[in-house]
């Protein structure tokens, strides 16, 4: 089946724009004839010889008919997307100070699975610690097993010694929903166990399971003048239910140029019980340039 679906993922790529017409079957009996050129995001889109490309949502096709067309057409196409920021901040909390961000992430997404990776780092100049990187690289996989429902198994990275974390490291699986997908809104909400190494500079090292959940979300309420963006992803100390951290971002990007946004955003870093000395909750509010692909 992965064969197939990595051979019709060729065949839609390389297909000219004379290709053989594709036929797509609506769920309300209609039919619509011309190239199938993208699939992805739970969108079909379909370039006809009478009319510009037209977009569908995927929950309204019965299913595709011609050369792009596998056994299971909902695996016959794979869309790639992403996007990268740069901003500066001004930051409150275990240390004061002025910072460049930049995060960035990947995303292949095929209506039977979806794989992300993802990082941000931020370099600090402060006036008594000098200068210093923090980091933090994710990885994510998702599979579908059901049209909205998906396993998913991730892991992430993370290095930030403002905080005394020379290395966090976190590796889980779980179930997880996706409760909204298209242009206008994209709501997942996942949970599962996780397991969490975390090795200090100072304070003692840890390790633990976890229960860990996220949720990732972006709507765009008002047209594409606006989105509204807002994510983030919680471990729970199983072995000691008083320890919790949570990493979160919200904020919004506003068009400027063809893919380009100016955007305004918080991320917020809490943990309950931080090591030693340092504060419980880090907020680092941002203002920068943001590009899509």
């Amino acid at each position: 089946m992965r064969t197939g679906i990595f051979l019709a993922a060729l065949a839609l790529a390389a297909a000219p724009c004379c290709a053989a017409a594709d036929t797509v079957l609506l769920k309300n009996g209609d039919r619509l004839s011309g190239e199938v050129v993208d699939l992805g995001n739970g969108r079909l889109t379909v370039r006809t010889p009478y009319a510009d490309s037209i977009e569908l949502d995927w929950d309204e096709v019965e299913r595709v008919e011609g050369e792009v067309a596998v056994a299971d057409e909902k695996e016959a196409g794979t869309a790639y997307s992403g996007r990268a920021a740069l901003a500066a901040s001004y930051v409150r909390g275990n240390a004061e100070s002025e910072r460049f961000y930049g995060d960035g992430e990947l995303t292949a997404r095929a209506p039977r699975y979806r794989y992300t990776l993802s990082g941000k780092a931020e370099r600090r100049n402060e006036p008594l610690a000098g200068t210093s990187v923090a980091w933090l690289a994710a990885a994510n996989y998702d599979r579908f097993v059901a049209e909205k429902r998906f396993v998913y198994v991730r892991g992430s990275l993370e290095h930030d010694r403002v905080k005394d974390i020379e290395q966090r490291a976190a590796l889980g699986a779980g179930y997880g929903a996706q409760l909204l997908e298209s242009r206008r809104a994209s709501v997942s909400l996942r949970g599962g166990l996780d397991y969490v190494s975390v090795d200090r500079q100072l304070a003692g090292d840890e390790r633990y399971p976890a229960l860990g959940w996220a949720l990732k979300a972006e709507a765009a309420p008002w047209g594409e003048r606006l989105r509204l963006f807002h994510e983030h992803e919680g471990f729970w100390n199983l072995e000691d239910t008083a320890r919790l951290f949570v990493r979160s971002k919200s904020g919004l990007r506003l068009p400027l140029v063809a893919r380009l946004s100016a955007t305004a955003q918080i991320n917020v870093d809490w943990e309950r019980r931080p090591a030693p000395g340092r504060k419980s909750t880090d907020t680092t509010l941002l203002l920068g340039l943001d590009y899509a692909w």
